[in-house]
C-alpha cells in the first residue's frame, strides 16, 4: 500500500489566523488529555500502542523520512514537509465513534518561526489520511469531541475536524 502521498497536500478547511503573542505551550503539551501519547525523534524508534515509528534523515532534500507500521505493516511511508522536517514530531492516539485514529503534529524547523507554524495530521489506523495541513498559530490544545477533535490556538482561534 503506497501512503507516500500523505503530506502532500492540505484538506479544505481555513487556517486560523496566527496569534499575535508567542507559544505559551509546547506541542506535546497540546496532547497533555490523551491517554496514549509519545514524542519521536530522529534515529530512535518510538511505539505507541499498535503503532511504531521511525523519523529518518532524507539526505537528498535535507528532510525527514517518517515511516509508521501497525502491527508489523507499514501504513505510512513519507517524508515530513521540510519546514517541519527537524521538528521534534508527537503522536496520540484516539477512538471517535468506535475507531481508532492517529494525530500526529509538529512545530517549524526554522526557530524564527517555531511559535507560530504549525503542521497537524491525522490518519485512520491503516494509515489513510483524514487530513494534513499546516497550521499558523501556537497550538494551545487538541480536545476530543463526540465527532472528532477540536484545535485550539494561543489568541482563542480554533478548528474542528469532524470525521
Amino acid at each position: 500500500m503506497d501512503r507516500s502521498d500523505h503530506f502532500s497536500s492540505a484538506t479544505s478547511f481555513t487556517e486560523p489566523a496566527a496569534a499575535d503573542q508567542p507559544a505559551v505551550a509546547a506541542i506535546a503539551n497540546s496532547f497533555q488529555g490523551f491517554s496514549e501519547q509519545t514524542e519521536i525523534r530522529s534515529g530512535t524508534p518510538a511505539q505507541l500502542g499498535a503503532y511504531r515509528f521511525q523519523l529518518s534523515p532524507l539526505q537528498s532534500t535535507r528532510s525527514m523520512l517518517m515511516q509508521v507500521e501497525r502491527d508489523g505493516e507499514t501504513i505510512i511511508h513519507a517524508p515530513l514537509p521540510l519546514q517541519f522536517a527537524r521538528g521534534e514530531l508527537h503522536s496520540a492516539s484516539i477512538r471517535i465513534r468506535g475507531a481508532e485514529y492517529l494525530l500526529l503534529a509538529v512545530s517549524s524547523a526554522s526557530r524564527a518561526i517555531q511559535s507560530s507554524k504549525r503542521w497537524f495530521a491525522m490518519f485512520r489506523a491503516d494509515g489513510s489520511k483524514v487530513c494534513a495541513t499546516p497550521v499558523s498559530g501556537a497550538l494551545s490544545a487538541i480536545v476530543p469531541t463526540g465527532d472528532g477533535i477540536a484545535l485550539h490556538f494561543n489568541g482563542g482561534a480554533s478548528m474542528k475536524i469532524r470525521v
